[in-house]
Parts: C-alpha cells; structure tokens; sequence
C-alpha cells in the first residue's frame, strides 16, 4: 500500500513537471514572438504615444507654451547676465556670481526636464524635478541675502561632498574594491580619496562647521545645526513647505506615494495604479515651476540691477500669473470624461 502510494505521488509529480514545462515552452515561445515582431510591436505603441501626446498638448497648450516661453527667457537672461558680467566677476573673486550663474544654469536645466515630463504625461515626474528647482530657489535667495561669505562657503562645499561620497572607502578600503569587483569599475585610487579628506580637513580648519551637513550655511545662519529647512525659512519660502512634502512622495519609496498618484483623479486614488503617463496632474508642477524659477531669476539678476532688470521683472511677473490662470482653469475644467 505504502509503496502504491509513493508510485501515484511520483507519477503525479512527474505530470505537474511535464505540465509546467508546457507552460514554461509556450512562454519562451511567445516571448520569442515578441522579440521577433518588436518593431512592429513597438510601432504601433509609438503611434499610440504620439497620438496620446498630441491630445495631451492640445489641452494643456497655452499654459505648457507660455512657461516654455518664460524658460526661454530666463535661459535668455542668465546667458546674457553671464557674458556681460562674468570678467569682472572673475578679477574681484565674485562668489555670489560664480555661485548663483552656477545654480541659474542648473534651474534652466531642470525647468527643461520638466516640461519635457509634462509635454509627455508625467506630472509626478515633473513634480519630483519641480523639487529639486524649489531647493536651488532657496539657496540661490539665501546666498543672494547673505553676500560673498556664504557664497565662497557654498563652492568650497562641493569638496565637503565629495568627502562623504567617499567617506565609508576611507573608513574601510577593501569595501570600495569589493563594490569595484561587483560593478566591474576599476577602485579608485587610494592616494586620490585621501587628497580629499586633506582637502577637507583643510576646509574644516579654515571655515567652521562647514563639515556638518549644510555647513556652509552654518555661519550666515548664526546657527551650528544647519538644514534646509532652516534655510527655506531664513529666505521667506516656507510656505512652499507642503508643496515640497507631497514632492518628496514621487522621489522615495514610501507608501504615500504608491497610493497618491498626480496623474489620478481624486476618486481614482487607491483603486487605479498608474504605470504610465496620463493627461490630468499639470497644474501643479507648472505653477510651481513657474513660480520657482522667477525667484532663482530674482536671486541672479538683481545681484546687478538696472533698468532691463526691473522691467524684465514685471514682464515675466504678469506671465507667471497668466500661466498660473490658464493651469488652474483647464484642471478646474476637468471632469469624468476626460480621465
């Protein structure tokens, strides 16, 4: 009996074998046949992209166009800024304008990317970029209010940085050589990680607390525990603090943000999961885009005001707020039919 048993447990072992080898030929096979028609596979998926975007730039167009245009004048006005101030900055040790032309560029750079993820249907994209616009906002006013100190400080921090990139290789070397062996780089020579802990500890020496995480902020702040946020309210934008917070939900792996989703409408959150680019969620970054990068173009161009700067300033003023209409009108507008 005890091995009639064991005969029917094999033989129904061997059948579930021979039934998941099955599945496992028709999946490999199928597979194949996808490999075999990708172009044509993704063809059609990139008519289908296109075709989604073009709606999607339809209904956004005005205010998608009128930031477009006020990015193009910012880059506009930072390239000139720098051209026409950048020698004389270079004779007198001008950190503020190395500092924030530096920051400006950067801005410019990332209102691109988020247009870019807007034009495709990435709102959360686009918010999570916003976040990193709002942070250079913050440090550009900061080092615009507190002159040349804070903003040498801030440039010799970039060493600081690289000191804790490196940190747990000096603290122990063969880790670093085992991460190399894994990721296939060649180590990074020993001498050169220890070239930047002189260079730090020489900076630690020169400028006090400057070691800490945001020292460089530390002396202008009056303050030997320096954070962002201390330095978000030292500048007056702390009020975007919320906006930042739901921002931070689209950068880490939280749970908040597997189930809030800008791209969902309201009563679409926790039953829909977005895996892909949607039409709805643009008001939000755009405004916010927007409104950080007129201050990032505040913090630099009033370094040297004049009259084109002043009158710059009311001009893209107005457009900020007409961009701020047009965004909120067409989310307003949305309704069941057009999720």
């Amino acid at each position: 009996m005890e091995k009639k048993k064991e005969d029917e447990k094999t033989e129904n072992s061997e059948n579930e074998n021979d039934k998941n080898s099955e599945e496992l030929r028709e999946a490999i096979e199928q597979l194949f046949e996808k490999f075999e028609n990708a172009p044509e596979i993704l063809r059609k998926n990139n008519e289908d992209m296109e075709a989604f975007k073009d709606r999607l730039n339809i209904l956004w167009k005005d205010p998608f166009d009128l930031l477009e245009l006020f990015l193009m004048l910012s880059t506009e006005a930072g390239d000139k800024f720098n051209k026409e101030n950048r020698p004389i900055a270079s004779e007198q040790n001008d950190y503020v304008f190395e500092a924030l032309i530096r920051l400006h560029a950067k801005a410019c750079l990332i209102g691109q990317e988020i247009i870019t993820l807007m034009r495709n249907g990435y709102a959360t994209g686009a918010f999570a970029r916003w976040r990193s616009l709002h942070e250079i906002a913050v440090i550009s006013l900061f080092i615009n209010n507190h002159g040349n100190s804070a903003a040498e400080r801030y440039l010799c921090y970039d060493t600081i940085e690289s000191y804790r990139a490196l940190r747990d290789y000096l603290e122990d070397p063969d880790l670093y050589k085992k991460h190399s062996e894994i990721l296939g780089y060649a180590p990074y020579p020993f001498d050169e990680i220890k070239n930047i802990e002189n260079l730090r500890n020489q900076l630690c020496n020169q400028f006090d607390d400057i070691g800490k995480n945001y020292g460089w902020a530390a002396k202008a702040l009056g303050d030997k525990s320096p954070n962002f946020h201390k330095i978000e309210k030292n500048v007056g934008l702390d009020y975007l603090r919320p906006f930042y917070n739901m921002a931070n939900h689209f950068v880490h792996a939280g749970p908040r943000g597997t189930v809030f989703n800008m791209g969902l409408l309201e009563k679409e959150e926790g039953h829909i999961l977005l895996a892909g680019a949607s039409n709805f969620g643009m008001a939000d970054p755009g405004s916010c885009m927007a409104i950080s990068l007129s201050q990032v173009n505040k913090a630099l161009l009033t370094m040297k005001p004049d009259m084109q700067t002043s009158v710059f300033m009311e001009i893209t003023k107005y457009l900020i707020d007409e961009i701020n209409k047009q965004f909120i009108e067409i989310h307003k507008s949305f309704d069941d039919n057009k999720s």
